[in-house]
């Protein structure tokens, strides 16, 4: 038995050179789900609280709101899913989902509550599901949460002394598996107890004795192992390379005032990315200074052309959208992202413009 929450996202968001207003924004419905797993007699279902970050809050009516981006945020915001008045024995862990500003499919969030007999046939059920023939996303969140509260008792059973097994193995990699998957379809943001199971997986692999368990315990052993936990760490820079394709389908003629702040912004959430593969970071980041740096041009160029000239409000503008990225820490020291960092620069000198960075 689930409890249904409705809620509209609107997300909309607004900067002006002049008259000229940021565009793309929509309006999208995110549905909310809770219940126990599994379900018994006499058992409530707890309710879900939502906590936004970068998105106000509406109430519209019950179980339903209205959210706009909110703060300094033109495309990205998120919102962490909670639930009150577990049942007594029954655990889970919070949800948090990212949603950008346009083009964000109807999300469906199922947030479970669940008991878990932990034993080996347990472990074995679960490492028998497959993620990719799930019967919808209600099965992915339920197989989710027992992943995660299996992951995390065996966890806590290794840390106080037991030996690693084969059957934790597969709870791990079970849960990192669905993770992986969540952030695909919805945007799920790789929270404390999926980079907690990652990271001790990674640091198992360089024991000797844990490693031939790892090796053991999956079909393809550590191969399987390496490359799912490559993917972990990539799971939210790859969330923000769609962000980065959505913004570029308004990068059209005319366009300017519309893609530039969202450009600006990507640079900025960039920056508060923690990467685990700098290299990888480095190249997208580059990306998106490039992007900067052609919007630059073309709103120094329009305005002259228009006679206005690098204007008071131009040139607040132009400084407006200069990069912080300084995520790789050495990155105007480094490659190409440091060859975009300068060619910044060289723009805003170009136009009378001192890079006050």
């Amino acid at each position: 038995m689930c409890t249904r929450l409705t809620a509209t996202l609107t997300v909309v968001a607004f900067t002006c050179l002049g008259s000229a207003a940021v565009h793309g924004s929509g309006t999208f419905d995110l549905r909310a789900f809770a219940g126990v797993e599994p379900q018994r007699v006499g058992l409530s279902t707890p309710e879900i609280t939502l906590k936004p970050r970068q998105i106000k809050l509406e109430p519209i009516e019950k179980d339903s709101w209205r959210y706009t981006l909110d703060g300094e945020s033109l495309v990205i915001g998120s919102i962490t899913f909670r639930l009150e008045g577990t049942p007594q024995q029954y655990s889970y862990i919070p949800i948090e989902v990212r949603a950008f500003y346009t083009e964000n499919p109807p999300r469906t969030v199922h947030i479970y509550a669940v008991h878990v007999d932990d034993g080996r046939n347990s472990a074995s059920d679960l490492f028998a599901f497959q993620v990719k023939g799930a019967s919808g996303i209600d099965e992915l969140f339920r197989y989710y949460q027992r992943a995660a509260v299996m992951s995390k008792k065996r966890l806590q059973a290794i840390e106080a002394g037991r030996p690693l097994y084969a059957y934790d193995v597969q709870v791990f990699f079970k849960f990192l598996e669905i993770a992986r998957e969540l952030g695909t379809i919805v945007n799920l943001a790789p929270g404390e107890d999926v980079r907690r199971v990652r990271g001790f997986l990674q640091t198992r692999l360089e024991v000797p004795r844990d490693r031939r368990v790892v090796a053991n315990a999956i079909p393809r052993g550590i191969n399987d192992v390496q490359l799912l936990i490559n993917q972990i760490d990539f799971m939210e820079i790859e969330q923000l390379e769609r962000l980065w394709e959505l913004i570029k389908k308004e990068d059209v003629p005319g366009a300017t005032t519309s893609v530039c702040p969202r450009y600006h912004e990507l640079s900025r959430v960039i920056n508060s990315v923690n990467p685990i593969l700098k290299r990888r970071l480095e190249d997208f980041a580059k990306r998106v200074v490039d992007a900067v740096n052609r919007c630059m041009t073309r709103t120094a160029e329009a305005a002259i052309l228009s006679g206005v000239g690098i204007s008071e409000e131009v040139r607040e503008q132009l400084t407006g959208w200069i990069t912080p990225i300084p995520a790789p820490q050495d990155a105007r020291s480094s490659g190409r992202l440091a060859q975009a960092l300068q060619n910044q620069a060289d723009v805003l000198r170009r136009f009378g413009i001192n890079d006050p960075l």
